[in-house]
């Protein structure tokens, strides 16, 4: 390039580059032409002579030590592009000076870092030249001894390792275990599959003896600097123990010798300065390699684990100091219990209960879990694999109670009560003065206790639950409130276990006893929220039992409606009522008025919360949908649709120009609350359109949750988005079309979501509230208030036009009014809807100037005429007048030439579909036949230009099904995809006219 700095003339100039390059000063822009100055160096053939020059460079400071440091990372990136220009002279030679350079850096003072790059640079040439070093470990070792080079016949007749470790200055033993990690790390991350590197393992495997040797060495060493020589023996030794880890079998030529450094390392946990490391590799083995270790050495980690030392480790951790030393050493316990959970639980020795009752003491150290605690979340993963484990070996033996289960199951019944009692909540100012994530925690290890527990329940059962009523009531007459919350959390956790089983309702009983709904009627003024949230969490649980044994059923219920008017019970108060409601239905229906009166209540209390409000609906709604005299029904409806709608018009009578809000309506004064709850400090006060937005999402919500529940329980309900095939249940309309009081409810409902959506045009929220009171009740197949005739739905449709808002919404929403007409019994009720519906979207999709102007519209309109097409073809191919038709193939022909991928998708959908379309009556066969004269040719174009290169990779897939069926369907498919193929036009001239006709020839077969 003209604009590139030019190289340097001389060495200094090269140093004072090198040196400016590791300058924390120096600007980025230096840095990067520097960078690019000295990569071209590097990369010159002038490279080698380069780096053998800086590496001569006399070592007096740090810069020189950055000038080796360079050199050496030039040999490197040499050796990794340049190895194969080397003869096997200039090999040996580089070889010898790299040896020689180590020697010198080795035991300056100021050479660390060109130290490590030159072991780097070693390991770099034992991978590409291992023949010519085939002793590389021991060859190091004299070399360093010695402070010269070496030759082949000087190795062979060297002493043992340790005999020259032993005459080796202590910086130079730490050198040598550096270059034996490093080496091993750099051999490991090459495929050993590969011949050209299969060779290298080989040669490194051979001098495995020597590795282990020297470790043993520098684990043994008494010098003065013992630690640093000891804490590098075991950072090496953990690497070699990673690459026995990957080898394949037939590595037992290094897991033998590697084997014999365990024990120096398990003795060293006890010398504090060199603890860190070696409880860190004997954990990573125990977790990840654990077959590593023999009997031997677990009897060993036993034995510190019975020592003094291991139970003051042990006391100081359980006594709330979680400094690393504790912390690690409870690891280290957890560690070697996941390494032997099997034989720990089978055996009955004293060692082996011991360590297992250690780590049952795990669960009881001083503190909160998370935030203070820190060993108990893992050791109740332990605990977890356990159960795991005791749960997999009784199953698995032909005897499931052997001697060691009841010893076992007594040991998990009393680690279900370490965790009961860890869970407990603290006082809420402690609870609160922790960080978000100290909270979250906790919460999350509450969870961790409940899934345990329901582990454990599979092999405790009945007695699991006998101890937590039994808690339950022993602590309510204390009013000991943490108990409490703990034990009704346990007893919620497990209602997936029992809640359907009738043969733990004696045990329920006792739980939802008088003393149970007494204690909880004392108020929010005496009684915990955390607890009262609790205890409505554990009635929803059970809502099963309560539907079996109905004597407690009014004392839940007015619990729970009491608890709604408390903000911070609301929401978990209003779920539970909604499915205690649910699951009870018909046992309440004589409650109907009684639930409607308080539902009057609570809207009165513009603090009540608005999904609160919505869910109490739905659970009334659930009620009335169990009344089984349709008048008596439909009374009841009407109530609380009016108690919902009554101040509806209020609402939709404010617009800006509004002077003040309407202070009496409890509806706008609901939605001022709830906005300005929302309006964070510093920003203005809601506006009028922000309140009518939000008193209308609150009257349209609970109509929703009023369809939701209202809808039938039975198995026919229909699956407004699934397969259309099957015969329909009953008439769903037929006692709607002659009730006059229904369409006239129906008829008030219907005008008050239009107006509302005309009010409110741009909210995406009041159209997806809207759609989805549709989708309700199309999923019915019994008449009810908001199960709407097809007449009116498709009235409502034909308001919408292609500027409405959010219009795709709407005609998803018409696709799943198509799927439920397919159930009706009355095919002309389908087919004059479909009728309407069809030129409905033709017209929206025609204004579209082009297909991506409003993509949503594209893909759910195409989707549309697909599912009309398995429905009733006649009311597509016959539609008025004829142009539309045809402007629909073009519009989707277009859409097939675009670049969305979901209206493009969409189109492939409904030509696969047509394609595939043989229908018996002569009219339309002809129309379908005609069409594909017409649009054959266009098609194959389209598809043709897609796969050609028009197309991205991810929809290759879905344009071949259309595709398929084109060739299979049509005899003429042939002639149109080759005319497509040798088109001008074709997207890229990248692809021979043989390969078009190798392509056709594979697809036409």
């Amino acid at each position: 390039m003209d604009n590139q700095v030019p190289l340097p003339s001389s060495i200094e100039e090269v140093e004072s580059l090198i040196i400016s390059l590791y300058n924390p000063h120096t600007p980025h822009t230096t840095i990067v032409a520097v960078q690019d100055v000295l990569q071209r160096l590097q990369r010159s053939p002038e490279g080698w002579r380069l780096a053998q020059t800086l590496l001569d460079r006399p070592l007096n400071s740090t810069t020189s030590d950055q000038v080796r440091f360079f050199g050496a990372l030039t040999i490197i990136i040499k050796l990794n592009t340049e190895s194969i220009s080397l003869s096997d002279d200039d090999a040996r030679e580089l070889l010898q000076n790299l040896l020689r350079w180590l020697a010198l850096s080795a035991i300056a003072q100021s050479a660390i870092l060109s130290t490590q790059k030159l072991c780097q640079a070693l390991s770099t040439f034992f991978i590409h030249f291992p023949t010519l070093w085939p002793n590389c470990v021991k060859s190091l070792l004299l070399c360093l001894r010695t402070g010269h080079n070496v030759t082949h016949r000087d190795v062979e007749h060297a002493p043992g390792i340790s005999e020259i470790a032993a005459g080796l200055d202590w910086r130079l033993t730490r050198v040598a275990l550096n270059f034996t990690n490093i080496l091993v790390t750099d051999v490991g991350k090459t495929d050993m599959r590969i011949p050209k590197f299969s060779a290298v393992h080989k040669q490194l495997l051979e001098n495995a003896p020597d590795v282990a040797e020297l470790i043993h060495v520098g684990l043994s060493s008494t010098s003065e600097n013992y630690v640093k020589i000891r804490r590098e023996s075991i950072a090496s030794l953990q690497a070699w123990i990673l690459y026995a880890q990957r080898l394949p079998a037939g590595g037992d030529v290094l897991v033998g010798p590697l084997r014999n450094l365990v024990n120096p390392v398990i003795m060293c946990l006890q010398d504090d300065e060199i603890y860190e490391v070696a409880v860190e590799l004997l954990i990573d083995i125990l977790s990840n390699y654990s077959n590593f270790f023999t009997v031997e050495h677990y009897s060993s980690i036993s034995t510190i684990f019975e020592s003094a030392w291991g139970e003051e480790h042990l006391k100081q951790l359980l006594g709330g100091d979680f400094d690393f030393e504790p912390l690690q050493y409870g690891l280290l316990l957890l560690a070697f219990g996941d390494a032997r959970v099997e034989t720990l639980m089978q055996s009955s020795d004293d060692r082996s209960r011991k360590i297992l009752g250690s780590l049952s003491a795990l669960l009881t150290a001083k503190g909160h879990p998370v935030g203070e605690d820190l060993v108990f979340i893992p050791a109740l993963e332990f605990w977890a694999t356990y159960v795991e484990t005791m749960l997999d070996t009784m199953y698995s033996s032909d005897d499931k109670y052997e001697p060691w289960v009841d010893s076992a199951q007594a040991l998990i019944r009393e680690v279900v009560g370490y965790c009961w009692e860890k869970i407990q909540y603290p006082p809420v100012q402690t609870f609160m003065s922790w960080d978000s994530s100290d909270r979250t925690g906790f919460t999350d290890a509450r969870k961790d206790v409940g899934d345990l527990l329901q582990t454990v329940f599979t092999v405790a059962g009945r007695h699991l639950m006998t101890i937590f009523t039994d808690l339950l009531n022993c602590f309510i007459p204390e009013r000991a409130w943490a108990q409490i919350e703990a034990t009704a959390f346990c007893l919620a956790a497990l209602s997936d276990c029992v809640s359907e089983n009738n043969e733990y309702d004696d045990l329920l009983s006792s739980i939802f006893s008088a003393a149970f709904f007494e204690l909880l009627a004392l108020g929010e003024e005496k009684l915990p929220v955390r607890l009262r949230q609790t205890a409505l969490s554990l009635i929803e649980r059970y809502s099963e039992y309560f539907e079996r044994q109905p004597a407690h059923l009014p004392a839940a219920l007015n619990l729970l409606f009491e608890a709604v008017a408390t903000p911070s019970l609301a929401q978990p108060a209003s779920k539970s009522i909604a499915t205690l409601c649910s699951s009870c239905r018909s046992l309440l229906i004589n409650e109907v008025s009684a639930f409607l009166g308080q539902y009057k209540l609570l809207r009165n209390n513009p603090q009540v919360d608005s999904l609160a409000e919505e869910r109490i609906v739905n659970a009334i709604a659930a009620i009335i949908q169990a009344i089984p005299d349709d008048s008596v029904r439909l009374e009841f409806s009407e109530i609380l649709l009016s108690a919902i709608m009554v101040e509806m018009p209020v609402c939709l009578k404010l617009d800006a120009n509004t002077s003040s809000l309407d202070t009496n309506s409890l509806l706008i004064a609901k939605a001022v609350t709830q906005c300005e709850q929302q309006v964070q400090e510093g920003q203005p006060a809601p506006t009028i359109l922000e309140v009518k937005l939000q008193a209308s999402l609150i009257t349209l919500r609970c109509m929703l949750g009023m369809a939701r529940g209202l809808q039938s329980i039975a198995e026919h309900t229909v699956d407004v988005d699934g397969n259309e095939n099957g015969a329909a249940a009953t008439n769903p309309f037929s006692t709607s079309e002659n009730n006059a009081k229904l369409r006239s409810l129906q008829a008030e409902i219907m005008n008050m979501i239009l107006l509302t959506q005309k009010a409110l045009p741009n909210s995406s929220e009041i159209v997806d509230v809207i759609c989805s009171i549709f989708k309700a009740g199309f999923s019915e197949t019994e008449p009810g208030l908001l199960v709407f005739p097809p007449e009116m739905v498709t009235d409502m449709f034909l308001h919408q036009t292609a500027q409405t808002p959010y219009i795709g919404s709407f005609v998803n929403t018409a696709h799943s009014f198509a799927s439920s007409l397919a159930k009706h019994p009355s095919r002309e009720v389908m087919e004059k809807s479909l009728s309407v519906l069809v030129p409905w979207i033709f017209g929206m999709l025609q204004t579209l100037p082009e297909p991506d102007a409003d993509t949503d519209l594209a893909q759910r309109g195409i989707e549309f005429i697909e599912s009309v097409l398995q429905k009733s073809l006649a009311a597509l191919l016959r539609v008025e007048p004829p142009s539309q038709l045809e402007s629909f193939f073009m519009f989707t022909l277009k859409v097939l030439d675009g670049r969305e991928p979901l209206p493009k998708a969409a189109s492939c959908d409904f030509w696969t579909t047509f394609l595939n379309l043989r229908p018996d009556d002569p009219s339309l066969k002809a129309i379908v036949t005609n069409a594909m004269e017409h649009l054959g040719p266009l098609l194959a174009q389209a598809l043709v230009f897609n796969i050609g290169g028009n197309a991205s990779r991810s929809e290759l897939d879905k344009l071949c099904d259309p595709l398929k069926k084109l060739v299979v369907q049509h005899v003429r498919s042939n002639g149109w995809l080759e005319q497509a193929l040798m088109n001008p036009a074709f997207p890229t001239d990248r692809v021979t006219a043989s390969d078009k006709t190798f392509f056709l020839k594979k697809i036409i077969g």
